[in-house]
């Protein structure tokens, strides 16, 4: 068994998944454009991705201390299931980087809104590797 290799991943899919959630709060501020809506907000995107990714680093610092058989399968399937749903993800940021503001000429990005989504993004992808 890989000692150590665990608690590495886990304590960065912890890490991961609390920036992505601090980032979607950080979104939230920012959004105070009246006509721009961020799909992946909508979607609660960042929430579920972030919840995923703590939930699989948890599993994976367990499976360091107590390496029952049950444990690596679920440690093992909460990370495939944490990769599959990397994908919509990785869609719906994209889309959003993509989208302009709806319902509106005059509209436009707020300020530090494309920061926010391509670390997301790049958040998303680390964990899909």
């Amino acid at each position: 068994m890989l000692k150590g290799k665990h608690k590495a991943l886990g304590i960065t899919q912890i890490v991961t998944g609390i920036i992505a959630i601090i980032i979607a709060i950080v979104g939230i501020s920012i959004l105070k454009v009246p006509n721009y809506m961020m799909i992946s907000l909508e979607f609660g995107t960042p929430w579920w991705t972030g919840v995923l990714f703590i939930v699989a680093g948890a599993l994976a610092i367990a499976v360091e201390k107590e390496p029952t058989q049950c444990m690596i399968r679920g440690c093992l399937s909460m990370n495939i299931i944490s990769a599959i749903a990397c994908l919509p993800a990785v869609i719906i940021y994209s889309i959003n980087l993509n989208v302009n503001c709806q319902y509106s000429y005059y509209c436009s990005r707020p300020d530090g809104l494309i920061a926010c989504l391509a670390i997301l993004l790049l958040l998303t992808l680390l964990n899909a590797a």
